[in-house]
């Protein structure tokens, strides 16, 4: 990746949500195509409403049973 292309990328996603919504429409009344920067959306917000699968709930679980075993990286 350039640095230079992505620094505003970098810069966006370290705003908070706030100062993100007041530039994206700062970018709206100026007719800038917020889809034409080097920049993608987070999607951060949306990822504690995600559930665990079985799976990460079966690690999850041998983890909390006992956190020093290395059980959990095991096969069964």
């Amino acid at each position: 990746m350039n640095d230079k292309k992505y620094n505003l990328a970098k810069r966006f996603a370290s705003l908070p949500k706030e100062k993100q919504k007041d530039f994206l429409l700062a970018l709206e009344n100026k007719s800038i195509d917020f889809t034409r920067l080097p920049i993608v959306k987070s999607t951060a917000e949306h990822v504690d409403n995600i559930p665990l699968s079985y799976a990460q709930t079966g690690l999850w679980l041998t983890w909390q049973l006992n956190p020093e075993s290395a059980a959990y990286n095991m096969s069964g």
